[in-house]
């Protein structure tokens, strides 16, 4: 792909208007307000002028302002492009997320079910009378909610601990 600058630009004007004459006041002026501009959406707007406009001159204002509506159309297009790929990361990474989360859970899972149904009922009392959360453990462990799950498991791991002591 060329890589537009403002020669380019300005031989394109010249290609598109050729009976042109441009007084120097004109050149500067022209190259004051577009020779810093973003040259691939000063390309665009040139050709828009060229095909909107039937003019033997281009007018300075038709550029601008067709520069203007390409940029904040491209900047635009640029915002959703990037809003698009920060949703597909955020969707990637709580699917990971998610992924991990289940995982873990089923991790917790297997520890609980390798529990004797005595042990079940002693931590599921604790966890009752410490946080208020009844647990069935008539029913088995992959049926219960993952704070259930969690809360069991910390329970276990704490008593562990203070039973090693």
């Amino acid at each position: 792909m060329i890589e537009e600058n403002w020669d380019r630009n300005k031989q394109r004007i010249n290609e598109l208007w050729p009976d042109v004459s441009w007084q120097p006041a004109e050149k500067e002026l022209w190259h004051e307000q577009l020779s810093n501009v973003n040259q691939t959406w000063l390309t665009e707007a040139i050709k828009d002028v060229a095909t909107r406009y039937s003019s033997s001159k281009p007018k300075l204002a038709w550029i601008t302002k067709a520069f203007t509506e390409i940029k904040r159309r491209s900047e635009s297009e640029a915002a959703a492009r990037q809003a698009k790929t920060q949703i597909h990361e955020k969707q990637q990474a709580d699917a990971e997320a998610e992924a991990m989360a289940q995982k873990a859970h089923m991790e917790m899972v297997a520890v609980l079910i390798s529990l004797a149904p005595d042990r079940l009922q002693e931590l599921a009392k604790k966890v009752q009378m410490v946080l208020g959360l009844k647990v069935d453990v008539s029913q088995p462990p992959q049926t219960w909610s993952r704070t259930a799950v969690g809360c069991m498991i910390a329970a276990h791991n704490k008593l562990d601990v203070a039973d090693g002591e």
